[in-house]
């Protein structure tokens, strides 16, 4: 202290990685399938060597956590999460009601169709010849058990210092709020705000995040009123904008920059990052099943295969 009272503090660097909320790197462990990312690390892994990465995201069809009706599999998110969180990571939510892939006919659960709620058949873009089921999101049945799920889900993930944000992901396709990969449907935008607000009724505290494509489904490539929309939620209390695929959206949907839109769509599809570690693992785990005529017996003489 010098006399004039003040402190003067010289930090030094000590090398190590700061963490910044909600700016690090996010871990997509299950990805609407189970058997993805962070199922091919070894049980005890945590990716301490990946600089930044600070949130393990935990996407699921609400189907995997309520099966029945009311009735739920809590225990499918809490392993992963807690294993990260003992860390000093965060967990982060994503439930969806639509799939439409890798033979999940029904994203939201069959029981909702059962007692009633109104939805739509179709056939997905990959053509495995499987219907799948959508709902309609609109549907008062649908948007009642839909609530009292949201609600189960607060009273457990709301307020709670080890969640890092919870997506609004009930709306569209693998709840990224569009219908461009499954019925194609426009639902008006007082359907989707209709799945923003229940969000908002029963997530007071903890970060709620919007998908930029919320509301492509009521407004299309028209780039206004739908960032518009999107943007003005995203300023609403504890909400915040999220986009799965940053700076991928071409032109006047760009939020970013629609010069870096379109070459940054070669470089990185969707922004989900998958680790160097776990396509390791996948590959190691095939070792088994490779065979050569050339190489035969010596054929583990080439491994690692990376």
């Amino acid at each position: 202290m010098d006399g004039s009272g003040r402190i003067t503090v010289t930090p030094t660097d000590n090398g190590a990685v700061v963490k910044n909320p909600s700016m690090g790197w996010v871990l997509h462990f299950y990805d609407n399938i189970l058997d993805w990312y962070g199922t091919r690390l070894a049980p005890e892994d945590t990716l301490d060597d990946f600089p930044g990465l600070n949130v393990v995201y935990l996407r699921v069809p609400w189907a995997y956590i309520e099966p029945q009706r009311g009735q739920f599999n809590w225990a499918l998110l809490d392993g992963p999460a807690q294993r990260f969180i003992a860390k000093g990571g965060q967990a982060a939510y994503r439930f969806s009601c639509c799939e439409g892939h890798s033979g999940i006919v029904y994203g939201a659960p069959k029981w909702v169709e059962d007692a009633g709620a109104k939805g739509y058949w179709f056939k997905n873009n990959r053509k495995d010849g499987i219907q799948y089921w959508e709902p309609d999101y609109g549907d008062p049945i649908f948007l009642e058990h839909l609530e009292h799920f949201l609600a189960e889900a607060a009273r457990r993930f709301d307020g709670n210092d080890d969640v890092a944000f919870f997506d609004v992901g009930s709306y569209g396709i693998w709840g990224e709020g569009h219908t461009y990969h499954s019925t194609k449907i426009d639902f008006p935008a007082q359907v989707i705000e209709k799945h923003i607000e229940l969000h908002q009724k029963y997530f007071k505290k903890t970060l709620i995040a919007i998908n930029d494509d919320s509301f492509a489904s009521a407004y299309g490539k028209t780039p206004e009123p739908r960032c518009t929309r999107a943007r003005y939620w995203a300023g609403q209390g504890n909400f915040t904008l999220r986009d799965n695929s940053i700076m991928v959206s071409l032109g006047n949907l760009a939020y970013k920059s629609a010069d870096l839109a379109q070459p940054f769509r070669y470089l990185a599809h969707n922004g989900e990052i998958n680790t160097l570690r776990g396509n390791r693992n996948w590959m190691r785990a095939r070792y088994r099943s490779f065979q050569s005529e050339v190489f035969g017996d010596e054929l583990p003489k080439i491994f690692p295969v990376l």
